[in-house]
């Protein structure tokens, strides 16, 4: 049959027009993500003022407390900080969330500033469960290692030891505190933090010291075994 457009030798069906195309169902709407929460600000908003030092003035405090953040590779909803860097006086606040196995249980929150000239070490620690809008302290897990755990089985070079000893002296002064401690996150697992004396003025020094760990469980901070 001339003009159709049916396979051949298929006559078109009654009542339809075969050059008709088919009509598409419409695209469904998309979702709205749901906004991600920034459980680290939360949290610092409810961290007592008087634990920070008062360089961190009303000004860097409302920034980082009222700035809505944006989270890409370096900014996460479970980490946040805010500093004071002015002169080369370092005043430093830190919140880091640990969620845990048992989401019931909340998140464990460990709160710690640091200060220093020029750089700067441990100054504040406290831990702390949030749960429910609210922030509860809890004892801290995590201790100051002895000195001598640094350099356990470590072959001090003799021309080094001198230093080692003064390193000792400064650090036993804390007795016992974690203030003055160099404390960082482990460069491939943020779960992991690294404790080092801080008074090491070689470099070569920093190399043979072996760092303290402790690693979140899921519930807590534990010492790692070496």
């Amino acid at each position: 049959m001339a003009g159709c457009k049916g396979k051949p030798g298929e006559a078109p069906v009654p009542g339809t027009d075969s050059t008709k195309t088919e009509v598409q169902a419409p695209e469904p709407e998309a979702q709205p993500v749901a906004e991600q929460i920034d459980y680290a600000q939360e949290v610092l908003k409810l961290i007592p003022r008087d634990l920070m030092s008062e360089r961190i003035n009303d000004s860097i405090y409302n920034e980082a407390t009222q700035t809505k953040r944006v989270f890409d590779e370096y900014t996460n909803p479970n980490n946040i900080s805010c500093m004071n860097g002015e002169g080369g006086i370092y005043n430093i606040v830190y919140v880091n969330c640990f969620h845990m196995l048992n989401e019931e249980d909340g998140i464990f929150v460990l709160y710690y500033t640091e200060a220093g000239v020029d750089g700067a070490v441990l100054d504040k620690m406290k831990t702390y469960i949030y749960k429910n809008g609210a922030l509860t302290e809890i004892e801290n897990p995590i201790k100051a290692p002895a000195f001598d755990e640094f350099f356990e089985g470590v072959d001090v070079p003799s021309d080094l030891k001198s230093a080692v000893k003064e390193m000792k002296r400064e650090y036993d002064r804390e007795k016992g505190s974690l203030r003055g401690i160099d404390l960082r996150h482990g460069e491939q697992d943020d779960n992991v933090l690294l404790l080092r004396p801080s008074y090491i003025a070689d470099d070569r020094l920093w190399d043979l010291a072996n760092p303290v760990c402790y690693e979140f469980n899921g519930t807590t901070f534990v010492k790692m075994q070496r």
